[in-house]
């Protein structure tokens, strides 16, 4: 029974509406009327949540994904280190990496396209995708160094020749920023 303005009742057939519908019916109301006002506010509150449950889920993916680069990279440094390349060796050897990567910038400059101060790592501020596309190149130069047995030969800006054969591995993906990420490792057998 509902109580009309001439204080007379009528009875009027109840609906089942889905969600969707009540939010529909909610933003397209009259939002001086009381129900429509908490309705559309009930909706913005539940939109909120939502979104900061999506902005946590992606920090917590982005995070973990971050972890297990740093462990892939912590196992390439050994790797490498085993094998007689310094430092300084290696940090060429990631420079070049990020340069494939990254579609020929380097690391600085992708810092400096992203805002990156220059004493801290690029990858904690890069996507989880980005971060991803490291962490496989980063494990198939570990998989090729262990189980192939390869020594890593850098390739420098001025060409050395490279021995043996080159191994390369392409992956396109393309990113948020609209430039694609290349992965080219480069292995040389011994």
């Amino acid at each position: 029974m509902v109580e009309l303005g001439s204080r007379a009742k009528r009875n009027i057939k109840d609906y089942m509406l889905t969600r969707y519908a009540c939010y529909l019916i909610a933003q397209n109301g009259d939002p001086k009327k009381e129900e429509i006002a908490f309705a559309q506010s009930y909706f913005a509150i539940q939109t909120r949540k939502q979104e900061l449950i999506e902005e946590r889920i992606a920090l917590i993916e982005r995070t973990e994904a971050r972890g297990r680069l740093r462990e892939s990279e912590k196992r390439l440094s050994q790797n490498i280190y085993e094998r007689g390349v310094d430092d300084a060796g290696f940090g060429r050897i990631r420079s070049r990496g990020d340069q494939a990567l990254f579609g020929g910038y380097t690391t600085q400059e992708m810092k400096h396209r992203l805002g990156v101060k220059s004493n801290r790592p690029l990858a904690d501020f890069l996507p989880a995708l980005t971060i991803a596309a490291k962490n496989l190149a980063t494990e198939m130069t570990n998989y090729n160094v262990e189980e192939r047995n390869c020594q890593m030969h850098m390739i420098l800006l001025w060409n050395l020749p490279i021995k043996n054969c080159i191994f390369a591995r392409f992956l396109n993906i393309k990113k948020k920023t609209g430039f694609s990420l290349f992965i080219f490792l480069h292995i040389s057998l011994t």
